[in-house]
């Protein structure tokens, strides 16, 4: 598992903006972190909503073609600045991708087609450029969220199906301290905490297929209008801290 260490001054630049988000949790939107894990698909255990949970489905992504090869693709997500409906649409394609439908390569390619065009002013302010920044998130999807070439390859070969139902979307307490307080002023910024559950089916031989599920949390950060234009967009896919909301 690749550690989360800051090793770009354009992500310190990112730090010195937002470390005053969760300062004794040392959450950084831009720089991320979390505990270590064996695999990218081994997600923290979801914490008990706010509210009774309600379960909206989501609609695995379905590639536009039948090839394993990398001329598959999947259609861009649903274009809204409604940062719910988008964060819930990330999620399906996030943790519903079947693997043996789509290469790893294009796998990535489409989540490079969801990050902004623009860098968020907070941040912009501070020298961040739009490549940094979105290399960034590239890179978190493929340290926490995204498997491995191997372990793609392997969930490929038994044939993995993946369901993922979303039980709760909400805005983190640190989030909206940090907007409350001013430390994060740009009208486009959003966070929400989806919670979920994961649910896997693998083996080669039908008959003997066998299913699990899991408990996922995830803090997404987007940018959307009216700072980034046709929506919301994916900028920060992060864990959520250890402690505290």
């Amino acid at each position: 598992m690749r550690a989360a260490v800051i090793t770009s001054s354009h992500r310190r630049v990112v730090a010195c903006v937002l470390a005053v988000v969760a300062v004794a949790l040392v959450v950084v939107f831009g720089v991320w972190g979390g505990s270590s894990s064996t695999s990218a698909r081994q997600h923290h255990a979801a914490r008990s909503p706010r509210s009774s949970p309600t379960a909206y489905p989501t609609v695995p992504a379905v590639p536009s073609s039948s090839s394993t090869g990398d001329s598959t693709t999947l259609p861009p997500l649903v274009r809204t600045d409604d940062p719910v409906a988008y964060v819930r649409a990330v999620a399906g394609a996030l943790f519903g991708v079947a693997n043996a439908e789509i290469s790893r390569g294009a796998y990535l390619r489409f989540w490079t087609g969801e990050l902004p065009s623009v860098v968020y002013a907070d941040a912009a302010a501070k020298g961040l450029t739009l490549s940094v920044q979105n290399a960034d998130a590239i890179d978190n999807l493929t340290a926490w969220w995204i498997p491995a070439q191997r372990v793609w390859n392997s969930e490929a070969a038994q044939h993995t199906t993946s369901r993922f139902v979303v039980t709760s979307v909400s805005v983190p307490d640190y989030w909206v301290n940090a907007v409350a307080d001013g430390t994060l002023r740009d009208p486009g910024l959003r966070m929400e905490r989806v919670m979920g559950v994961l649910t896997q089916s693998y083996g080669i031989d039908p008959a003997h297929r066998q299913t699990a599920s899991r408990s996922v949390v995830i803090d997404l950060g987007l940018l959307c209008g009216p700072t980034q234009p046709g929506g919301c967009h994916l900028l920060a896919p992060q864990q959520p801290p250890s402690t505290g909301a």
